[in-house]
């Protein structure tokens, strides 16, 4: 797997757990707009979840 597409996974994930942090302070003030943004999350978790989760990183055989 080339570089470049490992740390577009890797920027990706921690894209994830940011926004899952954001909506848990969010859902203190306003419920409804948390649950709002936890189902685009899920949206778009679910359409890029092969290529962002199951991708596997191989090392060089040397």
């Amino acid at each position: 797997m080339p570089k470049i597409k490992v740390e577009a996974v890797v920027k990706q994930r921690l894209l994830y757990r940011f926004c899952i942090i954001k909506i848990r302070f969010i859902s203190f003030f306003n419920k409804q707009l948390a649950s709002k943004m936890a189902e685009v999350l899920i949206k778009d978790i679910e359409s890029n979840f092969k290529k962002y989760f199951l991708c596997k990183v191989k090392t060089p055989k040397g």
